[in-house]
């Protein structure tokens, strides 16, 4: 799709649905923080926040 930011990031060795996992392993919750890191980069509203 033109225009629409994206990021790819492979997490070698987790099994599909890993994110949902937070509480039980460093890489759901690092998943979530480069989500979260990225989203923000696309979207100027969410600086800061």
């Amino acid at each position: 799709m033109d225009g629409v930011p994206i990021a790819v990031k492979h997490w070698p060795g987790q099994i599909h649905g890993f994110v949902s996992m937070g509480r039980h392993g460093t890489a759901s919750r690092q998943a979530v923080e480069a989500a979260v890191a990225a989203w923000r980069n696309f979207d100027p509203a969410f600086e800061g926040v």
